[in-house]
């Protein structure tokens, strides 16, 4: 079975701006962000940010709060 191309492409695009940004941020395919949710809701830590894509922008929201551990 041959690779889905434009899939891979995409990745590989969406991994290299996530690299771009600082040394400490990566890219996250969809089935590590479920685990990664499921982990983080599981212990409830954080840094307080999440980020969202709209339409073809990614953006970063800060939780007013500051950190949030418990």
């Amino acid at each position: 079975m041959k690779p889905n191309m434009e899939k891979v492409a995409r990745a590989g695009a969406l991994r290299g701006l996530a690299y771009g940004l600082d040394p400490y941020s990566t890219y996250l395919p969809a089935d590590q962000v479920k685990q990664y949710g499921d982990e983080v809701k599981k212990n409830d830590i954080g840094i307080g940010a999440e980020l969202s894509q709209v339409a073809s922008y990614l953006l970063r929201h800060s939780s007013d709060e500051g950190l949030s551990c418990r």
